[in-house]
């Protein structure tokens, strides 16, 4: 029988020992599978959930910064105004009290084509008695543009509450002259616009902008005309940020009258 003490039973003893202490303790875990989302919640609930996170997080940072939120309340305020004034009246309850007389009527159009007023003057014609018909261009094209009417015998005989306005280099700079014009009258009303289809949109935008604070409701009205090119988006809203460039310092970024080509 082998000495226990022995070397070599004692190198045995040990390396089973060893062998003990190098195998890895086994652990178990219990894995909790994770379940299945319904479709209900993958459509509605958790985006509503990012949304709220999300929305967490702007109001964080607003917070912290409260000059932002004041600073974007102002400049949608003062974008929006042009909207906001001709519907103030009637939110506040002012437009149920009766007025003496009806409001103004007035139609205006550029004359750079006379088509565009032929169909102003058959919109004109159809309006009450007193409204304004206004021919917006420079001097040459209102030459041309009543010396072609009168040829087609489309120039009516009486020209009362025909005026014309050739101020304005281009059509920021016409409307502005315009605003002016019918700030004479001390009373806002219902204007209509005439002019190509194309220039159609941007006229109105411009209009709507610089007299909407005035009160005025803008619409238009579209004259088929030989030129029907379309605008580029590039000019609408240039001409529209130039709107609201005249409502806040009165200046339109047109050359003076004298030099326009």
């Amino acid at each position: 029988m082998p000495d226990r003490s022995s070397p070599g039973g004692g190198h045995r003893r040990r390396r089973g020992h060893r062998r003990s202490e190098e195998q890895p303790e086994r652990v178990r875990v219990r894995v909790r599978r994770r379940q299945a989302r319904t479709p209900l919640e993958k459509m509605l609930i958790k985006p509503f959930a990012e949304i709220l996170d999300s929305l967490r997080t702007l109001v964080a940072g607003l917070l912290r910064r409260p000059l932002v939120p004041v600073a974007l309340l102002a400049g949608g305020l003062w974008l929006s105004w042009p909207v906001l004034k001709p519907a103030l009246p009637r939110l506040l309850g002012l437009g149920s009290v009766a007025s003496s007389s009806p409001p103004p009527e007035v139609v205006t159009v550029f004359v750079e084509d006379p088509q565009r007023t032929i169909r102003a003057l058959e919109i004109w014609r159809r309006k009450p008695t007193g409204s304004l018909l206004v021919l917006q261009g420079r001097p040459s094209s209102q030459q041309d543009n009543l010396l072609y009417l009168q040829r087609q015998g489309k120039w009516p005989r009486q020209e009362r509450g025909i005026l014309r306005l050739e101020a304005g280099c281009d059509t920021v700079g016409q409307v502005a002259a315009l605003s002016e014009l019918l700030a004479t009258l001390n009373r806002s009303g219902n204007l209509t616009m005439v002019t190509s289809e194309a220039h159609l949109q941007r006229t109105l935008a411009i209009a709507r902008t610089i007299l909407g604070p005035q009160g005025w409701q803008v619409i238009g009205e579209a004259a088929f005309t030989g030129d029907n090119r379309p605008e580029q988006p590039l000019r609408f809203w240039r001409d529209r940020l130039r709107a609201y460039g005249f409502l806040l310092t009165g200046l339109t970024g047109t050359p003076p009258d004298q030099q326009c080509p």
